[in-house]
């Protein structure tokens, strides 16, 4: 058993190190002029004026995708090293929906074939191509105006026509990749005649909405020493420990175990679901037939029978994960006598929120 901890944790590693060199290779190829020391900020400004992530989806292409109306206009994102949130000069766009759910819409006006070579797929893709189709191993399809298209990660789906890219990121909502391949679809077909669009009124509107979300605070302050002692059926040997965004749960007794609380405050939304994902790909790789996977999958899934006060909620190996208005709290219950004590201390930093 400890044999198979071990592996899957490599495993886990590999896949989370493959994801973030990826993720470091994209940035690097998506550089702005903004970003290039010496840049001509007027043409800096005419490129981003033109070039508007935000201008080639209406409300109406997000709505089925995210569950209902758009809380607010699409606002263009920054996730620069100078800047991370709302920005007029953002190179993605986001379509943000109910509980600060979201879509990502990133664009390459030109260069797209490269970029695209540079994205990894999901496995079980067919390899046949055929331009504006898409074919998967279960022998469904999904058509559109690309000429080529890829599914990436869990979370994104690419399409590219002519050498122009369109990036559809899912991971920060509930959509299904087949309604992101209908949103790349929809930008596809107005890229050449995009939409004006009020990016000032956008990203006004985001930063306001922002203030509206849980402070930041003292993880610590989520669940009180007498609030852990009940959830975890124990006492407390000292008072919990805060380190960052993790507080320390140590139980007394000559053989202390801990449980240790994890906080996101932004951006639970995706790093919930890509969990998901990352979880069922390592049960995957070490199911024998596939059977073991179809069981780990379904205990990686968001599932609705763990009710709490919570959006969705979902348990791995070692782990009790939820999520409830982008804040992410996890526990980690390696070293709990029972995986439910995980579960209940989750459950009362989240009524917190």
């Amino acid at each position: 058993m400890r044999n198979f901890a071990q592996q899957s944790s490599r495993t886990s590693a590999r896949l989370l190190l493959l994801a973030s060199i990826v993720a470091i290779l994209a940035a690097a190829c998506n550089k702005k002029p903004a970003d290039v020391p010496g840049a001509d900020p007027v043409a800096t400004a005419a490129a981003d004026a033109e070039h508007n992530p935000c201008s080639l989806l209406e409300p109406k292409d997000l709505e089925a995708a995210l569950g209902g109306s758009l809380v607010g206009p699409a606002y263009r994102f920054s996730s620069s090293s100078s800047h991370w949130g709302p920005a007029e000069n953002g190179d993605a766009c986001r379509y943000e929906g109910a509980n600060h759910h979201f879509i990502q819409i990133e664009v390459e006006w030109q260069g797209g074939a490269q970029m695209l070579n540079m994205y990894g797929t999901v496995q079980g893709l067919v390899d046949q191509k055929q331009k504006g189709v898409l074919k998967f191993s279960n022998g469904s399809q999904l058509s559109g105006e690309w000429d080529e298209a890829k599914v990436v990660n869990c979370c994104t789906f690419v399409a590219m026509r002519g050498d122009q890219l369109v990036t559809v990121g899912i991971a920060g909502s509930n959509a299904t990749l087949e309604q992101a391949a209908g949103i790349a679809d929809a930008a596809l077909k107005r890229i050449d005649k995009p939409l004006t669009v009020d990016v000032a009124a956008g990203v006004t509107a985001a930063i306001a909405r922002d203030a509206t979300r849980p402070k930041p605070r003292d993880p610590c302050s989520l669940v009180s020493r007498a609030e852990a002692e009940t959830a975890m059926e124990a006492p407390l040997a000292k008072d919990p420990v805060v380190e960052g965004s993790k507080c320390s749960y140590v139980s007394a007794g000559k053989i202390p175990w801990t449980i240790v609380l994890n906080v996101r405050w932004r951006d639970g939304n995706p790093e919930f679901r890509e969990h998901a994902a990352i979880v069922a790909g390592v049960g995957k790789v070490f199911a024998p037939d596939g059977d073991a996977g179809q069981n780990t999958v379904a205990a990686a899934v968001p599932d609705p029978a763990l009710t709490g006060p919570w959006e969705a909620a979902q348990v791995g190996m070692r782990e009790f994960w939820a999520v409830k208005n982008d804040v992410l709290i996890k526990a980690d219950a390696s070293g709990a006598r029972k995986q439910e004590h995980a579960r209940n201390l989750v459950a009362a930093a989240m009524s917190k929120l």
